[in-house]
C-alpha cells in the first residue's frame, strides 16, 4: 500500500473493505509461483474459499437437499452488524 501512496491505511482508506481488498491482493501475490497452471488453481481455490455462495445461493446452485458445510463465525451472521464493527474499528484507529 505504501507503494501506492497510502502511508496510513486506517486513516486514508474510506472503509475496512478497502483494507480487506488490499490484504487479498497481498495474499494472491504470495501464492504466485510463476507456474501458470498452479497459480490459476491456487487463485481459484482461494477465491472459492473467500467468496463461497451464501447458504441460499449454494442451495440454488446445488439443488434441493444441499446443506452448507460451513456457517459464518460467531459475530459475522448479520452483514449490517459486521459493517458497523468494521466502522467502529476504523474510528478507533483514527479513520473516518
Amino acid at each position: 500500500m505504501r507503494g501506492d501512496g497510502i502511508a496510513d491505511p486506517m486513516r486514508q482508506l474510506p472503509h475496512m473493505h478497502a483494507l480487506i481488498d488490499e490484504a487479498e491482493k497481498v495474499w494472491l501475490e504470495a501464492l504466485h509461483t510463476g507456474n501458470e497452471e498452479k497459480d490459476k488453481h491456487e487463485r481459484e481455490q482461494l477465491l472459492d474459499r473467500l467468496y463461497a455462495p451464501t447458504t441460499d445461493g449454494a442451495e440454488t446452485l446445488n439443488g434441493d437437499g444441499y446443506q452448507a458445510k460451513r456457517t459464518p463465525p460467531p459475530g459475522f451472521e448479520d452483514p449490517a452488524e459486521v459493517e458497523a464493527n468494521f466502522d467502529a474499528v476504523a474510528r478507533a484507529f483514527g479513520g473516518r
